[in-house]
């Protein structure tokens, strides 16, 4: 195989643009048995912050203080100002699955020139696919494409490709924040029309909007070298998604979710991996969880990546039809 072209291009530099990322769900107890919908919003020019911001408003919404006293008051202390949990998170709330819930965006002054023109249609070919991946039974057309006319007299360039799943844990977030800020670094470095001329727009606009996993799995392939790419100049591993030698974390995670669904892949540490059990409610280190890039060594990972990497190899399951 030859070269990557981005290995020896001066114009391939790290930044670290802002990333906003909103989403959707409901919160559900004793008081909203149907539950609350609640939009929640983190935005960020590292991915830990992303995510801090998103936990803190998680947390604002499904938790209460068990403290009554307040700053000032004889006796009161900040190991006393605690929260304890009141709702339930729902992320499978059908009120959520709708285009336009859950958004990435970032300002044009990250692509530069005009390449902001291209860069939603790039977000398109390498996130759509993924977003595809991480929940096949999504509902047909919750997530939609972008168009050529959307956002370009806006400052901020607001991509829709993918529903509120990224929730479900913080590295989901890291994952998808990353590579829209790494779309922006491929497009400023002047690589949209090479990106574009791999895969046929079309096609990628139908796996997107059908939600098709197998076209979604031979695109990502397609758009490896796209995905999986060299750690630019000013940057370390752990900047990036997936640096050289993690693509394989990628069919993994697809693997898995194939095999057993993302509620099982992902739901079931829902609470624990944005700290929002008992025990972690009142002391979660966001800074420490979410990247992908920090599963461990490529080949030994830690418990997270171990879990998804058997869970790949476990028998098959049966597949639900696919919501309308």
């Amino acid at each position: 195989m030859s070269a990557h072209p981005l290995r020896k291009d001066p114009k391939w530099r790290y930044e670290q643009p802002t990333v906003t990322v909103k989403s959707s769900f409901v919160a559900i107890g004793p008081d909203a048995p149907k539950g609350h919908i609640h939009a929640i919003t983190g935005a960020s020019s590292c991915r830990e912050g992303t995510i801090h911001t998103l936990r803190r408003a998680l947390r604002a919404k499904v938790t209460a203080r068990t403290s009554t006293l307040k700053r000032g008051d004889y006796g009161y202390s900040w190991r006393e100002h605690k929260h304890h949990l009141t709702h339930e998170i729902d992320l499978e709330d059908l009120r959520n699955k709708r285009a336009g819930r859950t958004t990435l965006s970032i300002n044009k002054r990250a692509i530069g020139n005009r390449a902001y023109r291209k860069f939603l249609h790039v977000a398109d070919a390498i996130l759509g696919p993924i977003g595809v991946l991480i929940n096949p039974d999504r509902p047909r057309n919750c997530c939609a494409a972008s168009t050529t006319s959307r956002n370009v007299e806006e400052r901020q360039l607001v991509w829709h490709g993918v529903d509120n799943t990224i929730l479900y844990s913080p590295a989901l977030v890291a994952m998808f924040a990353g590579l829209y800020r790494q779309c922006a670094l491929l497009c400023k470095a002047g690589y949209a029309d090479e990106i574009l001329s791999v895969v046929d727009r079309s096609w990628i606009r139908e796996t997107i909007q059908r939600a098709d996993e197998e076209s979604a799995r031979e695109i990502i392939e397609e758009l490896k070298r796209w995905i999986e790419v060299p750690i630019p100049s000013h940057a370390h591993k752990t900047n990036m998604v997936f640096p050289p030698g993690y693509f394989s974390r990628l069919l993994q995670v697809s693997r898995a979710v194939e095999k057993h669904g993302s509620e099982t892949v992902f739901a079931e540490e829902l609470m624990s991996s944005w700290g929002l059990t008992p025990g972690s409610v009142n002391g979660y280190g966001s800074a420490r969880r979410g990247l992908w890039s920090a599963w461990g060594a490529a080949k030994e990972g830690n418990a997270t990546y171990r879990k998804i990497a058997q869970l790949s190899k476990s028998r098959k399951r049966n597949r639900p039809a696919c919501r309308d």
